[in-house]
């Protein structure tokens, strides 16, 4: 079966998306940036404001823009311009806070952490051959330097996989 590609969202489409989302859902206006940031490696994206509290911007991953699915990207977005209407409208915005998760349920968008997007490589116990995952490259490149959880084995770099946050493929 051949995969079709999908067409990426630009960002000039994500902020049309947003400006509409933020609207139609909580009467706020867009006024801050939403940029791309390769820099983030732990998370798929953030809202960002001044220790003041001033909205400063959203920063969604150069992983997530490059592996993500659209819809992905979408909810992901979702979840950052969520975290940014609630700040403006003096609710509770933080992550885990029931407020903000109950708002995020009901917009269909995911916590924090509860997607996986961009490579991971799959390691392997030499002795009892349990299998985990890692994204951080340097573990592969120096794989010698480092042991197994379970048994303090060595480790052996098995495979690559691919996640779009809604299926995986291997490489």
């Amino acid at each position: 079966m051949l995969a079709i590609k999908e067409e990426k969202l630009s960002l000039d489409e994500l902020r049309d998306y947003a400006s509409y989302f933020l609207e139609r859902n909580y009467n706020v206006t867009l006024e801050i940036p939403i940029t791309q940031n390769n820099r983030l490696t732990r998370s798929l994206g953030r809202y960002i404001h001044t220790i003041a509290g001033e909205p400063k911007g959203i920063q969604l991953s150069g992983r997530l823009l490059r592996y993500g699915t659209n819809n992905v990207i979408i909810d992901v977005l979702k979840h950052e311009l969520i975290h940014y209407a609630l700040h403006i409208l003096g609710k509770p915005y933080k992550d885990g806070q029931p407020y903000f998760e109950n708002e995020l349920r009901k917009h269909g968008s995911p916590s924090t952490n509860t997607k996986r997007v961009g490579i991971y490589y799959v390691i392997q116990c030499t002795r009892c051959e349990n299998k985990s995952l890692t994204k951080t490259k340097s573990v592969i490149k120096n794989i010698k330097n480092y042991r197994s959880r379970c048994c303090h084995s060595d480790l052996i770099h098995v495979a690559n996989v691919i996640y779009d946050g809604e299926t995986k493929v291997y490489v």
